[in-house]
């Protein structure tokens, strides 16, 4: 039971994450299950669904499908539906019942493949990771299918590795980082969000370095930089004020091909003084936690990741935030002054005349319900976040 919640819902699973990134190419996907999961992706994971033109199936797996273990279910509907749409590649995309039943997706991708002479994939999610995980599997399959090592490096030029719209409802905050960088001289090789073929897989190691803008940005540079020695930044620039340092720290990274984290500096020491609890997705939380102590010098700043804990993007003292348990029990601390996250994860706080909560809604936590109030935080568009933090500081130590 430790893991029931009451008050906030699932967040956006592994297979979601998958089916994002898939969204981006002329692909066939199908999500192997009983149809729950392929409505959770569409209805609630994905903010691009609606008026949308993309391909996603359902296998429609019913109880003896799961029970007898007939694959053919799967590929024939696949072969029929190939013939009709004509995609670039397909995959394969796995829920919890074929987790449990061990369907082999990555045999059935090779089957499928040989029989429609079309490239396919099998990612072996399971519903049990959350939607970083998902995007990870998903790209680590198309770098090893498609990713060329002989590609030639170009000087100045860079990919924008984690972009996916779960993190970004808003893709002006690509379009503000892209212009960012073209102002600084540098070329963007690759940047998702947008339509993508496998030619663009392809060329993904001519990129310089890598900018991870996401946990599953990390991930995916992370691998990249172990098979290619590509290096990366993990962060990005939130607010104008910080854009300067933030492209210094990338021509540190392209000229000495050392992975650098912006926002997560170990030098700093435990935060158990901290007042201001940031808690989300990691990578968000580190570039306005650096903004906020290098433009502002505020420190006492802690983060709570609640998507998963990689140690080496976290800062001594930042907590791992596994289940409504854990958030309860820690935004409740009574030294945090400020809190910013989902606004759904005010339902779980305790009424304090001396705390501010700050709404940063994520599509991973609250969907559809806040995506209005989604904000633009990279380059210019963060100043409006800066100064609601300064504001609120100034009202907590009055």
């Amino acid at each position: 039971m430790k893991n029931l919640s009451i008050w906030l819902p699932p967040f956006s699973p592994d297979y979601s994450g998958a089916a994002s990134v898939m969204f981006d190419f002329n692909a066939l996907t199908a999500m192997h299950d009983a149809a729950g999961c392929t409505g959770n992706y569409t209805g609630y994971d994905e903010p691009r669904w609606y008026n949308s033109e993309k391909n996603i199936l359902c296998s429609g797996m019913r109880e003896m499908d799961a029970v007898l273990g007939d694959d053919s279910i799967l590929t024939d509907k696949m072969l029929a539906a190939i013939k009709s749409l004509n995609p670039e590649l397909t995959a394969l995309v796995g829920t919890p019942v074929p987790m449990l039943i061990g369907t082999d997706l990555k045999g059935l991708a090779k089957e499928l493949e040989a029989a429609s002479g079309i490239p396919s994939i099998g990612i072996e999610t399971t519903g049990t990771s959350y939607y970083d995980r998902g995007i990870f599997i998903t790209w680590k399959e198309l770098i090893d299918k498609f990713a060329r090592s002989d590609s030639a490096v170009t000087e100045k030029s860079v990919n924008i590795i984690g972009a996916n719209p779960i993190d970004f409802v808003l893709y002006e905050n690509m379009e503000s980082l892209q212009a960012i960088l073209k102002d600084a001289g540098y070329t963007v090789n690759f940047c998702a969000m947008q339509k993508l073929s496998t030619k663009d897989v392809q060329n993904l190691y001519a990129a310089q370095a890598n900018i991870a803008v996401s946990q599953s940005g990390f991930l995916i540079a992370d691998y990249l930089y172990k098979k290619q020695k590509q290096p990366f930044i993990a962060g990005y620039p939130v607010g104008e004020a910080e854009i300067a340092g933030f492209i210094r720290e990338l021509q540190t990274v392209c000229t000495e091909r050392e992975n650098r984290v912006w926002g997560a500096e170990p030098e700093d020491g435990p935060s158990g003084s901290a007042s201001i609890l940031l808690a989300g997705e990691q990578i968000f939380c580190n570039s306005l936690r650096h903004a906020l102590k290098h433009q502002y010098y505020i420190t006492g700043i802690e983060t709570g990741c609640v998507f998963g804990f990689y140690e080496r993007i976290v800062q001594k003292g930042d907590t791992e935030l596994r289940d409504e348990g854990e958030i309860k029990k820690h935004i409740n601390d009574p030294r945090f002054k400020i809190i910013a996250a989902d606004p759904f994860f005010k339902k779980l706080i305790k009424h304090r005349d001396n705390l501010d909560f700050m709404e940063m809604p994520h599509f991973g936590i609250s969907s559809k319900f806040y995506r209005k109030d989604a904000r633009q935080f990279i380059g210019k568009g963060g100043d409006d976040i800066l100064t609601d933090f300064c504001t609120k500081i100034g009202r907590v130590q009055q």
